[in-house]
């Protein structure tokens, strides 16, 4: 989850597969991951990794382990087609799927749970 300036970045998914179309946050496999996205598309900081939380599809899991990126300089320019950055208090009320839904009620609700 990439937030600066009180926007959060989202990206567009590909039209076949999982979510096609919707908008979902930046997706890292790992830590590292992140850093590195983060080295390439700005300045700031990767905060701790939120509590896992599950999302049930009909024939699988999907286990997500948040990971906040807080950016204090973005690079508009290395955006990646698809890419837009939203304000956080309505971001939640764009195309996104369930799960990234809850987690974008969790940044501007902090009290909020993920269940």
């Amino acid at each position: 989850m990439a937030v600066h300036d009180g926007k959060v970045r989202l990206c567009r998914r590909p039209p076949s597969g999982i979510w096609g179309g919707l908008l979902s946050l930046p997706e890292f496999a790992a830590s590292g991951e992140a850093e590195a996205w983060l080295d390439a598309h700005g300045e700031g900081d990767v905060l701790p990794a939120w509590a896992e939380f599950e999302h049930v599809f009909s024939h699988y899991k999907l286990i997500i382990t948040p990971l906040p990126v807080v950016m204090t300089r973005c690079d508009a320019g290395a955006s990646e087609p698809g890419d837009v950055w939203l304000p956080l208090d309505g971001a939640a009320e764009a195309g996104v799927p369930a799960p990234v839904r809850r987690l974008l009620l969790k940044l501007t609700n902090p009290d909020r749970t993920l269940d």
